[in-house]
């Protein structure tokens, strides 16, 4: 059974319906005057709204009928009338859109379930326009027609409202078709209008081109139609205006060719510079400055004279390096490793006073840290070299370093390689005493 709630909105608790015949007296509630909703009895016999009878009723729930005055308690002595509720719900009622030319009757319980349906009550339209007086039976008709309806563009099938299509159209659809205001061409999409009138790529005959042989010196600029007949009557002056750009290229090929010839031996030139500073800088990264080196010498079959690394006593010093003769010396029918120290032409010789003095500790690593083999080369009076070979005049050493057979022993070579340690010390002209051997034999003793 539907329950009906027809006064709810004006705020009468009793029912508010268009009845085809007026109530009789006792569907009437006493309190609010309408058809009762929800009737209930009270224990003295007189019926109400359940919603009326309870707002008289007192907070301990003691009430005083309204009809005899007659006290009676809501929670014990207040009872639902089913019986004049069904009554009620069958009492006979018109829609309440009787005005507006519906025809429905029916019983008060069905009410709800037709104003659901009925086809005269007034609904607002679900694109949200501001028409708000649709009747129901009409609304379909008017979705048809609203501004708001949604439409999509019959050109480029964007959505929006059918009241903005036209505005779409004329200003924003890409592929709505415009006209051609030069040449009248008809249909050609607004997003192609560019190509069109584009003018190296575009078809519009009306537009204003340059020659093609603008750039060998034409200056004629013609709508495209005319281009045609211009280039066969200008032929002669576009062949002259060839003939003049390409010897103007030539002559800047022949000037450029040249430019690059003197740039390449400009290059060349740098080359050299680069070449020979790298040089330097990898010989600079390799030197030592303090005097001492660790000297690997990878042996080769065939080959008998080994030559160390350049190396500094100082900074600013003298530069000098250790030749090793595998076969240096031979006596009595033994041959011995040749040990010697050469003087070469430095970059601070300048700055450094000649002759002098040094002495050259020279360390032969064995396989054992206990063993090794010793020497200290004295250099006395050591001039100034002044070219590569001038160095070789003067160098000092030792014939008998050590024993052939001793040095490429496994004591001293290892995978074919030795290892010396070298430690030079420079003393002045005339100073060199046994007191200074001493002091190189300290330092080559602390090195080893």
């Amino acid at each position: 059974m539907a329950s009906v709630d027809a006064a709810s909105q004006s705020g009468v608790p009793g029912y508010e319906a268009v009845f085809d015949a007026d109530p009789e007296r006792k569907y009437v509630c006493p309190v609010c005057l309408t058809v009762m909703k929800d009737a209930v009895q009270t224990s003295c016999g007189h019926r109400f709204c359940e919603t009326c009878i309870r707002k008289v009723a007192n907070r301990s729930g003691m009430c005083k009928c309204p009809v005899d005055n007659t006290w009676f308690d809501t929670e014990f002595e207040l009872f639902p009338d089913v019986a004049i509720r069904r009554e009620i719900l069958s009492l006979k009622v018109k829609c309440e859109q009787h005005h507006k030319d519906c025809t429905w009757t029916g019983e008060l319980r069905d009410l709800e379930s037709h104003m659901t349906l009925c086809e005269y009550i007034e609904v607002p339209c679900e694109y949200g326009c501001a028409e708000n007086s649709i009747r129901r039976k009409d609304l379909s008709q008017h979705l048809e027609t609203c501004d708001l309806r949604p439409v999509s563009c019959e050109h480029c099938n964007s959505s929006t409202t059918s009241v903005d299509l036209t505005k779409h159209q004329l200003l924003d659809c890409r592929k709505f078709p415009v006209v051609c205001s030069l040449c009248g061409k008809s249909r050609i999409n607004r997003e192609d209008i560019s190509c069109h009138l584009n003018e190296k790529s575009g078809d519009c005959p009306r537009v204003i081109i340059p020659c093609p042989y603008q750039k060998y010196g034409c200056q004629f600029a013609g709508r495209r139609e005319v281009m045609a007949s211009h280039e066969k009557e200008a032929a002669h002056l576009h062949l002259t205006c060839m003939e003049q750009k390409v010897d103007s290229q030539d002559r800047q090929i022949s000037s450029l060719d040249k430019t690059v010839q003197e740039l390449i031996g400009i290059l060349e030139k740098k080359k050299i510079n680069f070449e020979s500073v790298v040089s330097q800088l990898k010989e600079s990264q390799m030197m030592s400055y303090n005097g001492k080196q660790l000297w690997k010498v990878k042996l080769v079959s065939g080959t008998n004279k080994y030559r160390s690394r350049s190396f500094y006593t100082g900074c600013p010093g003298y530069k000098l390096h250790v030749s090793l003769e595998l076969n240096g010396h031979t006596e009595s029918g033994q041959s011995y490793a040749s040990l010697f120290v050469i003087h070469e032409k430095g970059q601070f010789d300048e700055e450094l006073f000649f002759p002098f003095s040094a002495s050259c500790g020279v360390s032969l690593l064995a396989v054992r840290p206990t063993r090794s083999h010793e020497t200290i080369v004295t250099c006395t009076a050591v001039p100034r070299c002044r070219t590569d070979t001038e160095g070789f005049r003067c160098q000092r050493g030792r014939l008998r370093f050590i024993k052939m057979e001793e040095l490429l022993s496994d004591a001293y070579c290892v995978e074919n390689c030795l290892y010396l340690e070298i430690s030079a010390h420079v003393f002045q002209l005339g100073s060199f005493t046994s007191e200074h051997h001493t002091v190189s034999r300290q330092v080559l003793g602390t090195l080893n």
